[in-house]
Parts: structure tokens; sequence; C-alpha cells
């Protein structure tokens, strides 16, 4: 139950946070409208995606399902309660570009560029951003894939494969193989990615309660993985978040208390009723603040400023700088020239039925990868 001054409506929770109906019932203790018509195309959605997906192990592509129905099945024993709005896959980098095509064969059409063919585009594309979105529009299918696993760099990518490779398991969904955290590393993955994002879906913080609630953890691996990950803040915060969005809830494994400031910021931007609030100074320096505080390290905090310059629209730029913060540079250039040329306006794309969403903190992201050996 939902701490009963936190003005969560059920309109809101399904629209902003992207909770199902079955999960509002939960959370509300009432009965609320029919999600039978909502359970009934994510059902249909899964189908589709489960066909691409054999498609991919007939090709010996090796990926893995982040969150979506294997983390709904896990929680619910249903892959269609929990909602999930689109499907995030990892793979090697390397394997960018065939699964992109595969998936053009299927009908999918890149959201914001077109895949580069240019060998030395796709290194800096990989080095800039983390994750490439296509869109299905007669199916309303969105697929993100991933070839790094969190938004900035928080310890050494081998450090980190060589901690991944022990945290996987084999799970089976609708007949088919597919790799899955083992569940504390998946309950910290759930920690810091929507520590990273600020808790701005309430979702995330539901499925961390719901895993908590429901199954026994292992504390002392838990804790283990905390300390390797870097991760103490974020599971300081995801703690004080949950006494204060629910009633009753188990905690995580940790005795520091969260900042004031962590804990503000993560409440204003989850209690937003918008998902992209309006950007103006106040917000921005918050927001980079709150970037700052949320992980220890100074690789972290340089790998924030370096990639926090450059934003999908880059892409459409003929060049791409060797150095993310040469983008700012350009940017301020280009700006100059129109300000003092105002008869060239900045090209726009030709709208479409499928709206793209807007900048926000899940663009320009640095994660790290992983992919098991065995």
């Amino acid at each position: 139950m939902l701490q009963p001054d936190l003005a969560f409506t059920r309109e809101l929770l399904h629209r902003r946070h992207h909770l199902s109906q079955q999960q509002i019932d939960d959370l509300l203790g009432e009965k609320g409208e029919s999600s039978l018509a909502d359970k009934l195309r994510l059902m249909d959605k899964l189908q589709q995606m489960l066909h691409l997906f054999r498609i991919f192990h007939e090709k010996d592509i090796w990926f893995m399902l982040l969150k979506g129905p294997l983390l709904s099945q896990r929680i619910y024993d249903d892959p269609c309660y929990r909602y999930y709005g689109d499907f995030d896959i990892l793979v090697k980098p390397g394997d960018v570009q065939q699964v992109a095509q595969l998936l053009v064969a299927e009908g999918f059409q890149p959201d914001y560029f077109d895949w580069p063919q240019n060998k030395s585009r796709q290194k800096r594309v990989t080095g800039y951003m983390n994750q490439y979105t296509l869109y299905h529009d007669q199916r309303d299918i969105s697929i993100e894939i991933h070839w790094r696993l969190f938004k900035y760099c928080i310890i050494p990518n081998r450090l980190f494969q060589d901690l991944l490779d022990k945290e996987v398991e084999k799970t089976t969904l609708g007949g088919q193989v597919f790799w899955q955290f083992r569940h504390e590393m998946e309950l910290l993955y759930l920690v810091i990615h929507g520590g990273i994002h600020a808790w701005w879906r309430l979702k995330w913080l539901v499925d961390i309660h719901e895993m908590l609630a429901r199954f026994p953890l292992k504390e002392q691996k838990f804790l283990t993985l905390t300390r390797q990950l870097k991760a103490h803040r974020q599971v300081a915060l995801c703690n004080a978040l949950l006494e204060r969005v629910f009633t009753h809830t188990p905690l995580l494994p940790h005795q520091g208390k969260s900042s004031r400031f962590l804990l503000h910021y993560a409440l204003e931007r989850m209690q937003d009723k918008n998902d992209n609030p309006h950007e103006n100074l106040r917000y921005f320096w918050r927001r980079q603040r709150y970037r700052m505080a949320i992980m220890p390290g100074i690789r972290y905090k340089i790998s924030t400023y370096k990639l926090s310059a450059f934003s999908q629209r880059d892409m459409h730029h003929p060049y791409l700088p060797p150095i993310g913060l040469v983008v700012i540079f350009r940017r301020f250039y280009l700006r100059l020239k129109q300000l003092f040329d105002p008869a060239k306006k900045p090209k726009t794309q030709s709208p479409s039925n499928h709206e793209p969403p807007q900048p926000n903190e899940n663009d320009s992201q640095r994660q790290n990868h992983f992919w098991p050996t065995s």
C-alpha cells in the first residue's frame, strides 16, 4: 500500500509511471478498471517478440532480455502482469549492426538515425551512446538494443565483465531459453538503474518492493555486490524511498542513510506529473548536482560530463568528433551562426505517427557492458 499523503492517482500511476491495472489494484488495495484489454495487447506483443527472439537464437546471436517479461515472470509468475512499454535487449557491441538489420527486415524502423555502415563511425557511436532504438509502427513495439549495462562508467569494464560473468543464469519463457541475472544481482541492477534515472518512474521502486516482499535475500552476497559496484549511496537512497512511499515494506541490507538532497530530488522527480519537466537553469543545476552526488569516484564523474555532451540528434551531423566535449563547441558555433544569419533555420524531421521520446536522462548514456562466455 502507498502512503496516503502521496498524490498518486490511478490515472497517474498508469499513464505517467507505466504500472499495469493489476499492479495498481495491489498498490491501492482496490479493484479498478478491467485489465483484460491491456493484458491481451501485452500478450500479443510478447508473442511477436518471441518470434524475433527465435530468429536471434537461430542466428546464434548472444543476447540478454533486460527487465520486461522475464522480470514480470520472476516477480508475479506471469510475464504479462507487469507492464513494459518496450523491450530492452543487451548484445555484444559487434552484433548491434546484425541485430538492427534483422529487425529492419522484420519491418522495424530506426527512431532517430540509421545505423552507420562506416566502422570508424560505428566505434564512435558505441562510445558516445549506450543504445539504439527501433520501432514498428503497425505492431506498436519499440526495441532498445543495448551494448552497455549501466548509464555511466562505474568501475572498469574488465572488472565488470569478471563480476557479471558469475551473476547470470538461464531461464525459460515461451519454450525458449534466456539469460537472466541471479536474484541478488537483478535486485542491485534495478536499484542502480532507478537511482541513475532519479527514480522518475515509480514502477522501478515497485519492482524492488515486490522482490523484497516475495523472495528471501542472501544478505551477505548483496552487500558484497553493493561494495563491488560502489552502490552504497544508491542502496541508501532506495531504502529511504521505500520507507517514504510504502506503508509497510522490507528494506535492503544497508546501514547508511541517504543525503537529504538526493531524497528530495528523487521524490520531486517521482511526483512530477510530466515525464519531461520544463528545462530551466534551476532544473539543469539540480540534475547535474544529483548526477555528481549519486555515485562516488572520479571515473564516474568524468564520464557524466563527457557523455552528457552528446545526444542522438548529433548523429545526423556528418562529422562525429573523437572527443564528445567537442560537440558542445560545435553547438555553440552553430547557434552563433544561426543568430547572425536568421535566414538559416535548423532542419526538422517530417512528422510521423510515432513520436520518439524527448531527450532526457536516457539520452547520451554511458554504460558498462558484459556478456557471458559460456
